[in-house]
């Protein structure tokens, strides 16, 4: 009995997931620049016109880095937090499809040695590839 190929979809959801941990990374990225980036793209003009000296603007401006500091940690954890969640999903489901593989391979042997017992065979005709599958019996 020639063997059927195996699904492909555990392949498919490794590179979705990779996609989207290249989403999330971009993501952070984009937040972190613009969380260091916008505290002195706002108030340097205002040192430029003199409304703020530069002690106020250094202090201000590292209240505010500060500030984006405790954000982006809080938005890291969050992340981490929910890529830990989806990594235990895909565990759990390539650990099951492991466990249905085996199952499944447990039962053609019984198929097969029931088969060579009773000497009775079987067959399968896929009229949409036309091929034919057959037991060792048939």
């Amino acid at each position: 009995m020639r063997a059927r190929p195996a699904p492909r979809s555990s392949n498919a959801a490794l590179v979705a997931e990779s996609e989207i941990a290249t989403r999330v990374r971009r993501s952070l990225l984009v937040r972190a620049i613009a969380a260091m980036a916008l505290p002195c793209a706002a108030l340097f003009p205002l040192f430029r016109a003199g409304w703020l000296d530069a002690t106020s603007f250094a202090l201000t401006t590292l209240l505010l880095f500060a500030g984006a500091t405790v954000f982006l940690g809080l938005s890291f954890a969050r992340a981490a937090r929910e890529i830990a969640a989806r990594e235990g999903e895909l565990k759990t489901a390539h650990d099951q499809a492991q466990r249905e593989g085996a199952e499944s391979r447990n039962l053609a042997d019984q198929l097969a040695r029931a088969q060579r017992i009773a000497r009775v065979g079987s067959w399968e005709w896929n009229r949409a590839e036309d091929s034919l599958f057959c037991s060792s019996e048939a």
